[in-house]
Parts: structure tokens; sequence; C-alpha cells
């Protein structure tokens, strides 16, 4: 049975000369997942589905 298990990442959000808010996590050196949004949430929200299709996509260990 497979269990799910959380994990906390590391993120910095911030607002770009455009007014969009952009969010980065830093998995590990080279493999890093991105979000924007109009809001600060909604970019955390679109990084959170990137780190989401990471994590769907990595290779079982």
């Amino acid at each position: 049975m497979a269990g799910f298990r959380t994990v906390h990442v590391p993120y910095s959000v911030e607002q770009d000369e455009d007014g969009v808010w952009c969010a980065r996590a830093q998995l590990h050196p080279g493999v890093v997942a991105y979000g924007d949004g109009d809001t600060e949430q909604a970019a955390v929200d679109d990084l959170r589905e990137g780190l989401l299709g990471l994590a769907a996509s990595a290779p079982l260990s």
C-alpha cells in the first residue's frame, strides 16, 4: 500500500517589474521549480503544482 509523506520545500516569492508574482524553489543543484501568478498566493499555488509534477515524474527508489 502506497503512503503519503509531507515534504517541506523552502521557496522564495518576489514581484517582478511587470507586477507578476514569481515563486521559486530549488530542490537540488540544477533542479528548480517555478510558479507565477497575479497574486503572491497564485504564484505559490502554481509552484506547488510544478513541484507535484516533478514528484510524479521522479523515478521511484
